[in-house]
């Protein structure tokens, strides 16, 4: 069957489902999700000047006649720049629907979907605007107690990350023994996307883009017990058209629970399509009421499908420490700390341009009071010194919960950003206010309003600004079927009296 052979076949079962005559024990839970933001910012716009109008700045770069950086590369016989451009509008529009029913006279058969409507409203066009319609996950479950069958556009969440594909997963268990083993396979799916990495809208990649969707297959397997949790995965991605490996990844974590309140978690993975071994990391946790502390180690690999240009590439992996704490001396007050300290392993480049940092850090304190009833104030710092850049920040909110049903908070904050490699720094202020309201027990409300401040701070003439006003808005609606109520009520509750009588 061809990936829109499943695709079709997926959304005929679940329209089928929806429409289909509800049995007396038929249920089904749904969030209509409607969300929409209003941008005003800054644009700017490709410019060029003859090459012998340009002339040559105090640090050997090319300068437009009124003093913007331009670039004259090649044998071109012009230089190009960026100049302020007019004010931008976009806003774009995002409805998700989440919908999920059962009871089709199948015990532990149901289905679900997840579907996104996209629309920009505005001038300026938005990112992930496109297609309109995105289908994230469509697909039919069936649960037993020691098997379970899913088919259908579906997201697996792994260590490798979360991967979306066409296709079915099936699952194994034992649950006296604590054991789970599974596989899957589909058409996969682009990274963050709801379409096929051979889809036009994977651009930049240009001449890069596969001609067909790939196939994506992976295993996992589990054991749990009273005192360790071990899991091991395989995943492997391959081009059909070509029959190359796109990724093909194995790994494992665990989490050991050996003493109370303190528990050992770690992970690894390995490339095997690369031969190299991958992120890893191993953390220590003690966890009381008052105090949680963490420490451990990670190493962190940057990886690239081998269909991109960005495989040409060797990412440089680095090795930190970490730890963590939060702390609540009296019942209003939080203190909370981080720190991580990386070093960058050897980049193996034999003829160095230039001599670079290889080691940074990174830090944040924070802090959380709840003195006054109905007040919570929040605040936190941070601080970021790495290889090419640094950066520090703050920010601050206070909110006011009047009552369960409503939240006020007005927050602030500030970031710096100077570059170590490249022209520029910048500076970013933003201040703003949100309310939400749960209006009902099915209906909640959401309105933001943020005014951003940055500036640019550059020793050309292109210094401009791109402070910017946020308006948002934000609906949310949960409907379920009666029984969809039902069933999260503990048996006592169910046969309370109501004005509605017995056995709501």
């Amino acid at each position: 069957m061809t990936p829109s052979g499943a695709r079709r076949v997926a959304l005929l079962a679940l329209v089928a489902a929806a429409l289909a005559r509800p049995a007396a024990a038929q249920g089904y839970r749904a969030t209509v999700d409607l969300r929409a933001q209003s941008v005003a910012f800054r644009g700017w716009q490709l410019d060029s000047v003859a090459r012998e109008d340009a002339v040559v700045g105090p640090t050997g770069g090319f300068i437009s006649p009124d003093g913007i950086a331009a670039q004259c590369q090649g044998a071109t016989d012009r230089c190009y720049f960026y100049r302020p451009g007019a004010r931008q509008n976009a806003a774009p529009m995002v409805l998700t629907t989440d919908f999920t029913t059962w009871g089709f006279g199948i015990k532990g058969l149901s289905a679900r979907a997840n579907l996104r409507f996209n629309y920009d409203l505005g001038e300026a066009a938005w990112p992930s605007m496109e297609p309109t319609l995105q289908l994230w996950e469509g697909y039919l479950d069936y649960q037993h107690d020691w098997f379970a069958l899913r088919g259908g556009r579906q997201i697996v969440t792994t260590r490798f990350g979360w991967a979306g594909f066409d296709g079915g997963q099936a699952t194994l268990r034992a649950r006296k023994l604590g054991l789970e083993a599974g596989g899957y396979a589909g058409w996969g799916l682009a990274r963050s996307a709801a379409v096929g990495i051979n889809s036009e809208l994977t651009a930049p990649l240009g001449d890069f883009i596969p001609p067909e969707r790939h196939l994506l297959v992976g295993a996992h397997g589990t054991w749990r017990t009273g005192v360790a949790d071990v899991r091991v995965e395989w995943q492997r991605q391959f081009d059909l058209a070509t029959d190359y490996l796109i990724s093909d990844l194995v790994g494992g974590s665990t989490t050991l629970r050996l003493v109370p309140r303190v528990a050992l978690t770690g992970g690894v993975e390995y490339n095997l399509a690369q031969g190299q071994w991958g992120s890893a990391d191993a953390s220590l946790r003690y966890i009381t009421p008052r105090l949680q502390l963490t420490g451990g180690y990670r190493r962190y690999l940057p990886r690239f499908d081998l269909y991109s240009v960005w495989a040409a590439f060797s990412p440089v992996a680095w090795n930190g420490v970490q730890g963590s704490a939060v702390f609540s001396p009296i019942t209003w007050l939080q203190l909370r700390a981080r720190g991580e300290y990386i070093v960058f392993e050897d980049d193996g480049a034999d003829t160095p341009l230039f001599s670079a940092r290889h080691d940074g850090y990174r830090t944040s304190v924070g802090g959380t009071v709840t003195a006054l009833r109905h007040v919570i104030f929040d605040a936190g710092y941070n601080l970021e010194r790495v290889t090419g850049a640094w950066s520090s920040g703050a920010d601050a909110s206070v909110s006011w919960l009047p009552s369960d049903a409503v939240r006020l908070r007005v927050f602030g904050a500030y970031a710096q950003r100077p570059l170590e490699y490249r022209y520029d720094a910048s500076t970013a202020k933003w201040l703003g206010a949100d309310v939400d309201v749960r209006a009902t027990d099915r209906f909640n409300v959401g309105l933001s309003v943020v005014q951003m401040s940055e500036e640019r701070d550059r020793p050309d003439n292109a210094a401009f600004d791109w402070n910017q006003t946020r308006l948002s808005a934000r609906l949310t609606y949960h409907l379920s079927s009666r029984e969809a109520d039902v069933r999260r009520l503990p048996d006592a509750v169910k046969r309370m009296p109501s004005s509605q009588g017995y056995q709501r």
